[in-house]
């Protein structure tokens, strides 16, 4: 592969990860404007080490406006960042008739990270590709 082929070819991955994270973040938006906020209990906890870090996942319980209870787990996180079992935390519930309810628990680190991380990626590796354009034109 010759070297315009690879800036092209990086462009487009670029291109890819900003599309990426801004239908990401659209989309999280567009779910916390019409979710419900409902209360959630931290049910368990499972805890690991990466990378010299100790990590922790959390189960949440919360209920559908049927009454019905409904679990989630939430995505990996810092332990020191996460709540505790037995407390109380926000859950965003959307139920729309002849769809399964869609949850998320109320945390910026669960609703925004991955999408802006994308983004933020994204909008690094343009300006970069921008600066090896420039240099090399």
């Amino acid at each position: 592969m010759d070297f315009n082929a690879a800036l092209i070819a990086i462009a487009l991955a670029l291109l890819a990860v900003l599309l990426a994270g801004g239908v990401a973040l659209a989309a999280r938006a567009w779910f916390v404007l019409r979710a419900d906020r409902v209360p959630g209990k931290v049910l368990s906890e499972w805890r690991y080490t990466a990378h010299g870090r100790e990590m922790r996942y959390y189960r949440v319980a919360f209920s559908l406006g049927d009454g019905q209870r409904a679990e989630l787990r939430s995505s990996g996180t810092t332990s020191s960042a996460s709540p505790q079992v037995g407390e109380v935390v926000g859950v965003l519930l959307l139920e729309r008739e002849g769809e399964s309810p869609k949850a998320r628990i109320a945390a910026w680190r669960e609703l925004w990270l991955v999408p802006l991380l994308c983004l933020a990626t994204g909008v690094v590796g343009a300006a970069a590709l921008v600066s090896v354009l420039r240099a090399i034109h």
